[in-house]
């Protein structure tokens, strides 16, 4: 009688996966089958990145998976358990660390954006945080994080379309420290970059990108003085000038009478 005896499987991956799994904000769980005994065992990937940091650029890129390890039924509850403790590590100090790393990579998109998301999902509670984000908005360059940014930004003074749930509240402590950050940390230069990604077809309505940057743009310091500067800036873009136009005109006619408004129009 022949018996094989598997005394070690291994999870085979490269330097790029790693790599990649290493900034996530989420748990990874690689997973192995051994076709003779029909089962499938797990291991923690994050876990194993997380000891052994030096494993992403030196590899081995064959892990072995610990045998006891077995995903199924029996065994589930005891294999969620264990992914589920991943948030409560993901708000420790050294993963802010790794966000705020991530953020730094200036030529790394894709870092700067799991940087952004790992910052706003487990840290947006820190002043910190909002010192950095409202920082970091001022010399992104890139055109989808810097939307996302807004999006995020826009949660500090909120508007009546914002659906809050568990996943975006921020504490109100943290909230007015954010707030006064705001208000101190941009200015004509920070509105000039929000007008130019308000969406002609969209313009300022409920649900569209417009709606949180004018939320922005409105809670910031002598914002109506500046509105007026761009809007009559003949080197500024067209689009821009309508745009800032527009806000300015939105809180001159609450203080003024519909002639003046008119007169201001022409």
């Amino acid at each position: 009688m022949f018996v094989l005896m598997i005394r070690k499987l291994l999870f085979l991956t490269d330097k790029e996966h790693l790599k990649y799994w290493s900034n996530l904000n989420l748990p990874v769980a690689g997973f192995v089958y051994n076709p003779i005994k029909d089962t499938i065992f797990w291991i923690d990937i994050k876990e194993l990145i997380f000891k052994k940091p030096d494993i992403v650029e030196n590899g081995s890129y064959n892990i072995p998976v610990p045998m006891e390890n077995i995903f199924s039924y029996d065994t589930f509850d005891s294999f969620y358990k264990h992914f589920i403790l991943y948030n409560d590590k993901m708000k420790d100090s050294e993963s802010f660390l790794n966000a705020v790393t991530n953020i730094s990579e200036i030529n790394d998109v894709e870092s700067q954006y799991i940087g952004v998301k790992n910052l706003f999902t487990y840290h947006r509670n820190k002043h910190a945080t909002w010192f950095i984000i409202l920082n970091y908005f001022k010399h992104c360059n890139d055109e989808n994080i810097k939307l996302n940014l807004i999006h995020i930004i826009s949660l500090i003074p909120g508007h009546g379309d914002i659906f809050w749930h568990k996943g975006n509240i921020i504490n109100e402590s943290t909230r007015k420290s954010a707030y006064e950050l705001l208000k101190k940390s941009l200015g004509e230069t920070e509105i000039r970059q929000l007008l130019k990604y308000i969406k002609e077809e969209e313009g300022i309505q409920r649900g569209s990108i417009g709606q949180s940057i004018y939320a922005i743009i409105d809670r910031l310091d002598n914002n109506l003085d500046l509105l007026k500067k761009i809007a009559f800036d003949k080197k500024t873009d067209e689009t821009s000038r309508f745009w800032s136009f527009l806000m300015y005109l939105y809180s001159f006619q609450f203080e003024h009478t519909t002639e003046h408004s008119i007169a201001l129009i022409n």
